[in-house]
């Protein structure tokens, strides 16, 4: 855990297709980069709801904690994603 990885970064900018390819070949869905974070998180605040979902459908982790401790959905900005993650 020393780096970020390219799912973080297509997360990070919102790239839907990126983050679909390399779900695609094998990227681990839950993987933390070297802060603790998840590409779900990284999606979550900066408020890309369509990458949120596709998480969410690759069965990503809604009950992760952000590195301070918050739930994902408490920290969620966005209602859409508060809203996400709140299903089942």
């Amino acid at each position: 855990m020393g780096v970020r990885f390219p799912l973080h970064f297509a997360a990070d900018f919102g790239q839907l297709k990126l983050l679909k390819f390399f779900v695609r070949i094998g990227a681990e869905v839950d993987r933390k980069d070297k802060y603790g974070i998840t590409p779900l998180l990284a999606a979550i605040w900066e408020g890309h709801t369509r990458c949120v979902e596709f998480r969410l459908q690759m069965r990503a982790s809604r009950t992760e904690r952000t590195p301070e401790g918050q739930s994902y959905a408490g920290d969620a900005q966005q209602e859409d994603i508060r809203w996400l993650l709140a299903r089942d």
